[in-house]
């Protein structure tokens, strides 16, 4: 329940914020959804990520340290002077 509200908040927070960041004042239903939106796909996506599999866990670990072993060596070998 408390996260419910949590999450309620967060998109009245964020619909709030784009209403008025926005650099036109005369569309604040517009951004007032386009906040909305942004917060339910961040929402979205809180749910997406939540449960991740452990296959894919495993791919993104070994993607990211081979990700950062070809950023090294490319580091290394355009740092060597010729």
């Amino acid at each position: 329940m408390d996260l419910i509200v949590v999450r309620l908040l967060f998109v009245a927070l964020l619909a709030g914020s784009a209403i008025f960041s926005s650099s036109v004042r005369h569309d604040r239903m517009g951004e007032r959804e386009r906040g909305r939106r942004a917060a339910c796909a961040v929402i979205v996506f809180e749910f997406r990520v939540r449960a991740p599999q452990p296959e894919a866990l495993i791919g993104a670990r070994a993607g990211s340290v081979l990700g950062i072993m070809g950023a090294a060596l490319f580091a290394w070998c355009c740092a060597v002077p010729r």
